[in-house]
């Protein structure tokens, strides 16, 4: 179904990503992973473009201490670039994200 506020009828965005994770212990962890892909984006009344010239690249970092056994509190940063990007987004997006994580 396409997206009616972006004008965008499909996005196929393979991705390939490696992470590493420096500390783990029962109560922290700390990691780092990032990501590199093409977008392939067909927009409302446009043609296809498809020459590759189209990249998202992704990297985070994170890290999480436990609460309680199955409550954690996550501190991540995320830094997301697209080469090409739609309408008046940012090529670069820089998030700091906070959370509580429950454990099922």
């Amino acid at each position: 179904m396409p997206d009616r506020f972006k004008d965008i009828d499909y996005i196929v965005a393979p991705t390939a990503g490696i992470g590493y994770k420096f500390a783990a212990t029962d109560r922290t962890t700390f990691d780092v992973d990032t990501s590199v892909g093409m977008m392939f984006e067909k927009n409302t009344g446009l043609e296809l473009e498809s020459d590759g010239g189209d990249a998202l690249y992704a990297f985070s970092a994170g890290v999480a201490a436990s609460v309680t056994t199955r409550v954690q509190l996550k501190l991540e940063f995320q830094d997301v670039y697209k080469s090409w990007p739609t309408g008046d987004a940012d090529k670069n997006d820089i998030a700091f994200i906070t959370a509580f994580v429950y454990k099922f």
